[in-house]
């Protein structure tokens, strides 16, 4: 395994500046990565890095103790990177700013959402051409991204109305592997967010771990996530009652859900990834507990990973 992280937590209200201190945090807890939300840190504008907010990102990492990965733009609205809308070629732009932000920071990868129908409803034959579009698109910015030396990690999605609605295919494993493959670009790749797939497994009823096993060798990139494998289909649920009830994607520390890491743990993933905790704000305080469940999994990935008879490490 390439390394653990959890992600930074940021908001934009919040000055740049204080992230140095967050950084400082998570190293002491013991993780060897964070990623950072370009969507929070407002330094993208109409498509571009703006200089002085860049500059001022910078300066708050430049002595960090550790690595980064970058969460790319959110398309939970359709309008913002999503490489399935055939409609705006400022989609494409929107991913390409989310990779010169990674280049920027030192980055080694982009989580990109995988794409979804702009409208509710549209016909199979829409969405084909727009998963046409999308392996396309990813081909392109594939190359931009290798340019650069970032890599682009596809992660799959959780089952809640609005992605139901614009018939999102990575909400199955088997699906998103199948994009992928079709893609064939040696830096566009899958981010396996183990919470979403747990929720998506149960409502589309298919086998959980056959998928883990399907992606594993696409693999570059794992968001580790907890929950109870109930979906909540509604996205404007309240999260605290959602948290009450076990509902939902509650992003809670691997080992507090019912996701099954202990077998998670057992399916090789050859190329790696780099692992990375999802989970809520108010857990931070037990930052260090959290690292060693991490550090825990991935040393079992890697461990698994060395023995496979066709491994050259």
């Amino acid at each position: 395994m390439a390394g653990y992280g959890i992600e930074l937590h940021w908001h934009r209200a919040q000055p740049l500046a204080g992230i140095t201190e967050r950084l400082a945090f998570i190293a002491a807890a013991g993780f060897t990565h964070t990623e950072i939300p370009v969507g929070e840190l407002d330094v993208v504008i109409n498509g571009k890095l703006h200089p002085m907010r860049l500059a001022a990102l910078q300066e708050a990492i430049k002595d960090s103790p550790i690595l980064f990965t970058v969460h790319g733009t959110k398309i939970a609205s359709s309008r913002g990177g999503n490489l399935m809308d055939v409609s705006d070629p400022l989609q494409l732009q929107t991913v390409m700013a989310d990779i010169d932000f990674a280049s920027a920071i030192g980055a080694e990868v982009v989580v990109y959402h995988a794409g979804t129908m702009r409208s509710p409803g549209q016909s199979p034959v829409a969405v084909r051409q727009a998963m046409e579009h999308e392996r396309k698109m990813l081909r392109i910015v594939g190359d931009y991204a290798a340019e650069r030396g970032v890599s682009i990690a596809v992660e799959n999605r959780d089952p809640v109305s609005r992605y139901l609605d614009r018939h999102v295919y990575a909400l199955r494993l088997d699906r998103l592997a199948e994009q992928i493959e079709a893609v064939d670009h040696p830096h566009v790749s899958i981010c396996f967010d183990t919470g979403h797939a747990f929720l998506s497994a149960t409502y589309l009823e298919y086998d959980y771990l056959e998928g883990v096993r399907r992606i594993a060798p696409l693999t570059t990139h794992i968001h580790l996530s907890d929950n109870f494998g109930q979906p909540c289909l509604d996205q404007h649920a309240d999260a605290g009652e959602n948290l009450a009830q076990g509902l939902g994607d509650l992003h809670l520390p691997p080992g507090w859900g019912a996701v099954p890491f202990d077998e998670i743990a057992k399916v090789p993933f050859p190329r790696l990834p780099i692992a990375i905790v999802e989970t809520r704000e108010s857990f931070l305080e037990h930052a260090s507990e959290i690292a060693a469940s991490a550090r825990a999994l991935t040393s079992s990935f890697r461990s698994v990973a060395r023995n496979q008879p066709n491994d050259r490490r």
